[in-house]
């Protein structure tokens, strides 16, 4: 597992900027300097992914406290497709 101070959990919802789009997704694994996220397909699509898991960088994102509403914009937490944005 991680040792890294800043890294989340298996589970744990967080934000990152991927181009200019803040993405919203699910920790599914975790690598020593890296996890591997679920994002909505809304989301890979947007950013012309083949599929709905991404890497990114310990450092790189934010764990969500999904019960706190002013941590992010307004979304709907899917529990089976990460989140997606209400537009």
């Amino acid at each position: 597992m991680c040792a890294q101070k800043n890294s989340g959990e298996i589970g744990d919802v967080i934000h990152f900027k991927r181009g200019n789009l803040f993405v919203i997704g699910q920790i599914i694994s975790l690598r020593e300097e890296t996890c591997i996220a679920e994002i909505s397909q809304a989301y890979a699509d947007e950013l012309r992914l083949e599929t709905t898991r991404t890497v990114v960088r310990h450092g790189r994102y934010k764990v969500v406290d999904i019960t706190k509403s002013k941590d992010l914009p307004f979304f709907e937490y899917m529990q089976e497709t990460s989140a997606a944005m209400l537009t």
